[in-house]
This record gives C-alpha cells, structure tokens and sequence, in this order.
C-alpha cells in the first residue's frame, strides 16, 4: 500500500486560500440567493502530498449528490480488510466488484439535513442485513440519496445499469429513513469509475457523469468543477464503465 501522510497540518498559505475559496462561495451563492452547505473534502496534490479543504457549496441537489452517497460507519471493503468511510484518506487502495484494487484520489462528506428542492432528498436510505448484498451476513448499510447500486443478478451483463438508491426503497430490503439528527455523509473518487465493495453491497464511486449534460449556469458550473482539486476538467474523472 502507498504511504499516507496523517499528518494533517496544513501550512499557511494553503489554510489562507481554504477560507478565502469558502468565503468567495459563501459571497457568490447569497448573491444569486441560494442558500448554502458546508463541506469537506481532500484530494492528492500534483507532488503526491494530500491536501482537504473545507468550502460552502449551493443548496442544490447536483452538489449534494457529490457528497452525500455513505453514511459514515459503512465499511468498505480494502486489501487490508474492511475500513469505515470516514477513515479512508486519498491514497489508499479499495477492492472492487471486479476483483481488482483501485487508488483513492479524492474523499468528500458534509452532514445530512433537509435540502432544498424536495422533500425527499433530506431521506436516507438503509439496506437490510443480506439486502442487495453479494454475501450474507453483512450487517445494515445506512446510505444517502447520492448513492447508486448495482443488483448482484446485473453484475458482469451488457446490459447492467445503475440505479438510484431512492429508486430501489421498497420498505422492506431497503427501508427510507429520516433521522432526526444530521448524520455525517461521504462520497469517494477513485482513479476511475468502479463498483466498491461497501457491507458487500455493489456501489458506485464518485463520477459527475458526461459535464455536457450538466444543467447548471456558467458560474455555478466553474465552482463545481473546483471542488474536485485533483483533476483540471471534469473529463479526466474518465468515461462511466457502468450505465446509469
């Protein structure tokens, strides 16, 4: 495994530009009169080093979904064994449903809470112990409404798509939830698009899907595209390897 720096101190310069990106945020999204969300996320720099950044995005569902895929205690599964979400740093390697490892590049989480534009995005989502699991045994997946699965009976076929957890809610295997306190929630890039092994469950990594079809304006397109630090365009995230 490469070696991670845990050593989280940041110099100066950089803590400087952190809050000056997140007030510019905050400035930018009040003047269009979106309200805003406080998020986290850390990335590898050029040189290797790992870098986080705490900045406010839009109010909106498309930022959300960037954030709000795991709650926090899912496990995932690495080659070391499994690994909470929240303790995975950039850099490290998780296994995939296609029996191979990929590298962490970026991590995000923000909290949960009732979001803007429908009633149904403050919902989360759990996957009942053998649900959607390629195992059995696997204890409940607690997962937020970024997250897409893949039915274990699709893995490996042509015509294997992705779905949104909200669509798959069916009171029974996966029950909605609605907590009543904010519960902290991550997202994860890997150096491409990939099934994660997550309480065995086959779930997407992170991909903002083809930028073209990102309905969004200009500026709020640019402030998008600079949460994710480690790449220069939305196209070196690479193409979707799964349908959605």
């Amino acid at each position: 495994m490469t070696n991670i720096r845990h050593n989280m101190a940041v110099p100066a310069h950089a803590r400087i530009g952190r809050i000056s990106a997140g007030n510019r945020n905050t400035a930018r999204n009040q003047a269009t009169g979106l309200k805003s969300r406080t998020v986290q996320f850390s990335w590898l720099g050029r040189s290797g080093e790992m870098q986080r950044r705490t900045t406010k995005i839009p109010d909106m569902p498309l930022f959300h979904m960037a954030f709000n895929a795991f709650a926090r205690g899912a496990l995932v599964q690495t080659p070391d064994g499994p690994v909470a979400v929240e303790d995975l740093l950039p850099g490290m390697m998780v296994d995939t449903v296609d029996g191979s490892s990929t590298r962490i590049c970026w991590t995000g989480s923000m909290p949960s809470g009732a979001f803007a534009d429908t009633a149904s995005t403050h919902f989360l989502y759990r996957i009942t112990e053998g649900g959607y699991g390629l195992g059995q045994g696997k204890p409940d997946l607690l997962l937020g409404p970024g997250a897409r699965l893949m039915r274990p009976s699709q893995i490996g076929l042509e015509t294997a798509r992705l779905q949104q957890i909200e669509d798959l809610a069916d009171g029974q295997q996966i029950v909605q939830v609605a907590p009543r306190t904010p519960v902290q929630l991550y997202h994860v890039a890997l150096s491409s698009h990939r099934l994660m092994r997550i309480n065995d469950v086959a779930v997407e990594s992170f991909h903002p899907g083809h930028a073209a079809n990102l309905a969004v304006a200009d500026d709020l397109f640019g402030q998008y595209v600079s949460l994710f630090p480690q790449v220069r365009t939305l196209g070196e995230f690479g193409p979707l390897n799964y349908l959605r």
